[in-house]
């Protein structure tokens, strides 16, 4: 999807299949990417504080990105003498 164009039949035939795939989700309502773009998020959970995001153009539902997004507060420690690193609900 990210690599090159493809015809619409086959991108619709990406998404029906991405439809099948145990917890895949889609947002009820549009989000906004880095840009500021309005998009879809198709969402999977990557663990328990965390979910990838592959976004959607919501006229053509063109590839438009993708990210990690916070879904739980949390602190990452790094190596011993360093600070640990906070993440917050909705950071990308």
């Amino acid at each position: 999807m990210q690599s090159y164009p493809l015809p619409p039949d086959a991108l619709a035939r990406i998404y029906r299949a991405l439809a099948t795939v145990k917890g895949i989700g889609v947002t009820d309502h549009l989000v906004r990417d880095v840009g500021g773009r309005q998009v879809i998020a198709v969402t999977r959970a990557y663990d328990a504080n965390t979910r990838s995001e592959i976004l959607l153009a919501p006229v053509d539902y063109s590839y438009a990105g993708e990210r990690d997004a916070v879904t739980k507060a949390h602190e990452v420690t790094g190596p011993e003498g360093t600070e640990p690193i906070a993440y917050k609900r909705g950071d990308t």
